[in-house]
């Protein structure tokens, strides 16, 4: 049984996501599981942060992969903890993003790990269910939103700046490229 948590439900670019999967034998399973994989897509634009991986507490290989990272968890007698980090990239837009993460084993006779990475027929068996930990990406108050203050005026002396006599114009409509605008006041 796979289950998968981060530490976050709202997260802003830029920010770190810390994530926790547990596998754990399903009860009539006698004995241990080996050669166990942990295949965990990530969200477009979210990447894995170097050196996070810990298995069981103790510090663990990088996974392989970028938009599904393979963990190597080797053997299960009773439960397994793999935990790490993802930053949030800055080409996220905001929206609610899955990682999505299942536990494999190589199907006997087809080869071991490292041939998988490269492109070799490599079959894997799905031995856990699927799992998702999600994250809103959310826009953050500080980047992301912004105030334009200013005023629309006829420049007369055209100086680029607005002289005293120089009135503002109302009716103009300012628009932004995302589609937003404003039209200007009588002041």
């Amino acid at each position: 049984v796979l289950t998968k948590k981060n530490n976050k439900i709202n997260g802003v670019i830029g920010e770190i996501i810390s994530y926790e999967i547990t596998l754990k034998r399903a009860n009539g399973i006698v004995g241990s599981i080996t050669d166990v994989y942990i295949h965990d897509t990530i969200p477009s634009g979210f990447k894995y942060l170097k050196g996070t991986t810990f298995i069981d507490g103790k510090k663990a290989q990088d996974p392989d992969g970028s938009s599904c990272l393979i963990f190597d968890i080797g053997t299960i007698n009773t439960q397994v903890v793999c935990k790490y980090q993802l930053i949030i990239g800055a080409g996220v837009i905001e929206g609610t993003y899955d990682n999505i993460a299942v536990a494999k084993t190589v199907v006997a006779g087809t080869g071991s790990m490292a041939p998988a990475l490269k492109g070799s027929q490599i079959r894997w068996q799905t031995i856990s269910n699927i799992d998702i930990a999600r994250v809103n990406i959310v826009l953050s108050p500080l980047f992301d939103s912004g105030l334009i203050i200013g005023k629309v005026f006829f420049d007369e002396n055209k100086n680029a700046l607005l002289d005293t006599g120089e009135d503002g114009i109302c009716g103009v409509m300012v628009a932004l490229d995302n589609g937003q605008y404003a039209i200007t006041d009588e002041y």
